[in-house]
């Protein structure tokens, strides 16, 4: 089976949540001489994903070897030390990607990333706009920028990114989330709720969307449409304390107070330190 196959067998077992067989699928890419990195930080990533963190570092140290004379070693080093929280030594790694390749487009993002995560929006973003520049087909890397961008409290910047990495990344939610974040930031309600609205078909197990929906409905329409989204989250995702606690606080602020409480008890049994903070919003509610 040729490397290219296995790689999309791999990401359709992700996309289904079948993590062991996207491993051996990935792991046989890898092994029939796969060059595109992104299949190698895709194998890591599954790999720390399922807890098998040896596996994943013996994996980087092993293409290191394979490739000495290439960057994608100390780019999957860094994306491993992302991974791991390690924002310093991701960092280190992607330099010395960079030095081996330099304007290599995964040291970039990586690079981003590392920088990102210790909510440097401001070093992130040259290195992700580089990297956009130099793979204009990774949708990651688009996605990734427009998050910095909001970050940075740049929401126009952002939505022109966004949109680009909704089209890159078409199976995924997260730049439509992020998009939906954009439009609010930038004062388009319509526009997110929409674009939360194609969040939730892309991840409809995802309890956040259903919150950040609920917010802009209650921006333009009060807590009638509000509650209802949250009680569509409520059937789509199942039991939820979030979602409760969200539904309770949208009754408390729409002066149905009794509903609130009942809410409130429900979240008892289920997060107390969710249950105690509903009551502190509906006795405030109660004191206007």
């Amino acid at each position: 089976m040729e490397p290219l196959i296995c790689s999309l067998l791999g990401e359709a077992y992700e996309g289904s949540g079948l993590l062991p067989e996207a491993i051996l699928a990935l792991r046989r890419a890898v092994d029939q001489g796969a060059h595109d990195c992104a299949v190698y930080r895709r194998l890591i990533q599954d790999y720390e994903r399922t807890g098998q963190g040896d596996s994943a570092r013996s994996t980087c140290e092993e293409l290191r070897e394979r490739k000495p004379g290439e960057a994608t070693g100390h780019v999957l080093t860094a994306h491993l030390a992302n991974l791991r929280g390690n924002y310093a030594s991701a960092v280190d790694a992607a330099f010395r990607a960079l030095e081996v390749e330099a304007g290599c487009p995964c040291a970039l993002y990586e690079l981003g990333l590392a920088y990102a995560n210790m909510r440097s929006y401001e070093m992130a973003l040259d290195p992700l706009m580089r990297a956009t520049t130099r793979d204009p087909y990774d949708g990651e890397a688009f996605n990734l920028l427009g998050y910095v961008y909001l970050r940075s409290n740049r929401p126009l910047h952002a939505i022109v990114v966004l949109r680009e990495a909704t089209e890159l990344t078409r199976g995924a939610s997260a730049p439509w989330k992020s998009l939906g974040e954009a439009y609010s930031a930038a004062g388009l309600n319509a526009r997110a709720r929409d674009a939360y609205e194609r969040a939730i078909e892309k991840d409809p197990g995802d309890v956040n969307l259903y919150v950040s929906l609920s917010r802009e409905m209650a921006k333009e329409d009060g807590c009638e449409d509000a509650v209802k989204v949250l009680k569509r989250g409520l059937v789509e995702c199942g039991p939820s304390a979030w979602l409760t606690y969200h539904l309770g606080k949208t009754y408390a602020l729409g002066g149905q107070v009794d509903l609130a409480r009942q809410q409130a008890q429900q979240l008892a049994g289920m997060n107390r330190n969710l249950s105690l903070q509903l009551l502190r919003v509906i006795e405030l509610r109660d004191s206007l």
